[in-house]
């Protein structure tokens, strides 16, 4: 119900040359790196909406070879004040998921980025791994986004966390690889 109930909002909200659109295909789901399905998914978005450009990736449960079961990308029209469009991708399906209302936050993603593989070893090398091994459960969580901050550049955020309450974030530069713990 809330699915659609979304889709619905999206349908009211879909600013002027832009249209919600319809699904992909269906194929059996493996893990996918965050590049491996973005051509299909700009290419559902440029169909949608012929301005739109990507503005954020991001993934929960990655493996450590940076691959998941389902990344969410967000685009948003660049030319009017329309919506965020949202979609997610597997390895067997690329689809529309809702729009959102714009909200102040990241920018459009204006660099080449390496993808999530690269990420997760450069994360697992500068901490990563130590934290999983001190750790009973965990999860990892990723993030792909630019700030709206003068002169920025694209990020990675890596984010691990264990059952018994503990984090640790690591911010890489998406484009040169440097790495800072926070």
């Amino acid at each position: 119900m809330k699915r659609i109930l979304m889709v619905f909002l999206g349908l009211l909200s879909g600013g002027p040359g832009c249209h919600d659109g319809p699904s992909g295909a269906s194929y059996p789901v493996t893990g996918i790196t965050a590049k491996e399905r973005l051509a299909d998914v700009e290419a559902l978005a440029q169909s949608m909406c012929a301005s739109a450009k990507l503005m954020s990736v991001r993934g929960k449960d990655i493996a450590t070879d940076g691959t998941a079961q389902e990344w969410r990308y967000m685009f948003i029209d660049t030319e009017t004040p329309g919506p965020m469009y949202w979609f997610h991708a597997t390895s067997g399906t690329v689809e529309f998921d809702s729009t959102a209302p714009v909200m102040p936050g990241p920018a459009v993603i204006s660099h080449a980025w390496f993808d999530s593989d690269v990420a997760l070893d450069l994360a697992e090398v500068k901490g990563g791994a130590a934290f999983r091994s001190q750790k009973g459960e965990w999860t990892i969580e990723a993030s792909l986004g630019e700030p709206v901050v003068p002169n920025s550049t694209t990020y990675w955020w890596i984010g691990y966390r264990s059952s018994d309450g503990g984090t640790l974030w690591l911010t890489l530069d998406a484009a040169a690889a440097p790495i800072v713990v926070w």
